[in-house]
C-alpha cells in the first residue's frame, strides 16, 4: 500500500479475536478491518458507534508489535478484544 501524502506508511489491518472458546454457550467473536497510517511508531484507529468510541492502538517495535484495544462497551463483541504482543511477519 502506498504511503500517505506526507510519506507516512499505511497498512491494511484485519484481525479476529476470540473469547470463551471453552464456554458451553459458545464463544464471542470480534473482528476489525481498517486502513491505518503509522505516525512515528504508532498507529491508532478510532471508531464511533452511537455514543461509544472504540479505540485500537498498535505500536511497532523492531521485531514485534503490541496492540491495545479499548472497547469497554463491546462495540464489536463483548470481551473479545485485541490485546498483547504479536510477532511481525
Amino acid at each position: 500500500m502506498p504511503d500517505d501524502g506526507e510519506g507516512n506508511p499505511r497498512y491494511a489491518v484485519t484481525g479476529t479475536a476470540l473469547w470463551g472458546v471453552q464456554r458451553e454457550t459458545g464463544l464471542n467473536l470480534g473482528s476489525v478491518a481498517f486502513i491505518g497510517t503509522v505516525l512515528g511508531e504508532v498507529m491508532t484507529h478510532a471508531e464511533h458507534v452511537g455514543e461509544f468510541t472504540h479505540n485500537l492502538t498498535i505500536t511497532f517495535h523492531e521485531h514485534y508489535l503490541t496492540a491495545f484495544e479499548f472497547n469497554p462497551t463491546g462495540v464489536h463483541s463483548e470481551r473479545a478484544i485485541f490485546l498483547g504482543t504479536y510477532e511481525r511477519g
